[in-house]
């Protein structure tokens, strides 16, 4: 990879009315509190109730932090890292990793130990009983990090540079994030090439049946199993009047402390309200699991899907049935004309053609059995071959769908084991964040296969604050990047000393 191949994947518009530092809030946010620089934005369109929460999340885990917010500008006067026991409900537009990966990289340099407890909002209203929306726009994002693999990453991340932490969630409702401060940064050194060791992972279905969940693992395991001898895959389903959706996350285990990750999530219902959102992945043909409200009230998505189904297959029954009747009707009236023929003539002849008659009841008979069948052809031919019943159709797409999500999540796995790298693509940017603030009496360096896009813009971010300048070598023959830096040596001034 060169350095114009390097810059050409990173090329971005430039934004000429609006700061840059708009679609990077977090990383300026975080810079700016770590920095003790004043932070000022330009807007252009309104500000978005996800950023008012974000803001709001740093004011209240900081002492002395002014926010300012109006039509045409953001200024935030940091304050300090102070720590301590928070609870706060976040925007549900966003997913909760987006507001905890600033905690992440702040709270380490706080004054005390830190407990944050994030919550959305309630989903479930008690008073209609009708299931809240999960955040339909980012459900489908490719670029959506479930808890598990960035809490995962996280821990893997915070241990090498000397804190303790700890997670622990309800995905995606609910986190808790503790760790301790720490003094100094120290140097990060990852540059061999790592051997997968184990991959685990987790899937949850919300409303919808659990034998979806279990295709979906079947689907996952064909493509591990090639590769990987150790896997694991646990099914979970938890209570809760949710809308229904299904979410897979895999995460594989490396030597040297290297970790690659991989999740997906599918909301599995059809509403007006998203008729214009895009999903990563098809779902046509899921009406039947989708939650409805009957004319007594919203009831259960499970229960309604059950009603569909049962009601489909009463229909095909009973079409069946009327078939059949028809068809019986038109055997007998046929079988009646036949015998009524053949006794016409039995009546007309004599004894000496007793053969004759014996020849003709035979032949009533061969009738009677032919007007059967065709009768039977005719119902069997009035559907195209190999054609189902409605229910087992759905029922068969569904599982299909399933089955594909848990193939496309562990390719897509595999796909980032094969860049040969210490982390996947969509954390690598953490690594390097800690990177420039580690210690300077030694050189921080880790192997990575392609910088993102975000990945860059940190790098930017980070010259323009901390004045720290990443090395890119390129290794031929592995087609790797080896990313060097010297850290800034951040003190952690804010902490207790006594």
């Amino acid at each position: 990879m060169t350095e114009n191949q390097l810059l050409d994947d990173s090329d971005e518009e430039s934004h000429d009315s609006e700061d840059i530092s708009r679609d990077y809030l977090r990383i300026s946010l975080v810079l700016s509190f770590l920095t003790q620089k004043e932070l000022s934005i330009n807007l252009v369109d309104p500000i978005l109730p996800f950023e008012v929460s974000l803001l709001k999340l740093i004011t209240r885990v900081t002492d002395g932090t002014r926010t300012e917010i109006d039509l045409n500008s953001i200024k935030v006067t940091p304050g300090r890292l102070v720590g301590g026991e928070f609870t706060f409900e976040c925007d549900k537009s966003m997913p909760l990793t987006y507001y905890l990966e600033p905690l992440v990289l702040l709270m380490p340099f706080a004054s005390k130990p830190t407990i944050v407890t994030l919550k959305l909002p309630n989903y479930a209203d008690k008073s209609t009983g009708k299931a809240g929306s999960l955040g339909d726009e980012f459900l489908n994002n490719e670029y959506y990090s479930s808890l598990e693999c960035f809490s995962s990453v996280s821990t893997i991340l915070l241990q090498l540079i000397g804190c303790t932490c700890n997670f622990k969630y309800k995905e995606p409702f609910e986190a808790v994030f503790s760790c301790s401060p720490v003094k100094k940064v120290v140097p990060i050194n990852l540059t061999k090439s790592p051997k997968v060791k184990r991959v685990r992972g987790s899937v949850t279905v919300r409303n919808i049946q659990p034998n979806l969940g279990k295709r979906a693992i079947i689907g996952a395991k064909k493509v591990l199993d090639i590769v990987c001898d150790n896997s694991f895959i646990y099914l979970s389903s938890p209570p809760g009047k949710f809308k229904p959706y299904l979410t897979m996350s895999l995460i594989a285990e490396g030597t040297n402390s290297c970790i690659f990750t991989s999740n997906l999530t599918v909301s599995l219902f059809s509403d007006s309200s998203t008729s214009n959102h895009v999903s990563a992945y098809p779902t046509e043909g899921v009406d039947s699991i989708a939650s409805s409200a009957g004319s007594n009230g919203p009831s259960k998505s499970g229960t309604s899907s059950l009603k569909k189904i049962l009601n489909l297959i009463e229909k095909s029954a009973s079409s069946s049935i009327h078939d059949s009747s028809n068809a019986t009707s038109k055997v007998a009236t046929g079988a009646n004309t036949c015998n009524a023929s053949v006794s016409g003539s039995n009546t007309s002849t004599d004894n000496a053609n007793s053969n004759t008659n014996t020849v003709a009841n035979a032949n009533t008979h061969t009738l009677n059995i032919n007007t059967t069948n065709k009768c039977t052809n005719r119902n069997t031919t009035s559907s195209p071959p190999g054609h189902k019943t409605s229910s087992n159709t759905v029922d068969e797409g569904l599982m299909e769908k399933c089955e594909r999500m848990g193939e496309q999540c562990a390719r897509r796995l595999c796909s980032e084991i094969s860049l040969d790298s210490v982390v996947d693509t969509c954390h690598e940017h953490l690594f390097l964040f800690f990177m420039a603030l580690a210690e300077d009496h030694r050189v921080s360096q880790i192997r990575l296969s392609k910088l993102t896009r975000y990945a860059v813009h940190y790098l930017r971010f980070i010259r323009t604050y901390l004045g720290v300048v990443f090395k890119f070598e390129e290794l031929e023959d592995e087609k790797v990047l080896i990313v060097k830096c010297i850290g800034s040596n951040y003190q952690n001034i804010n902490i207790e000393s006594f």
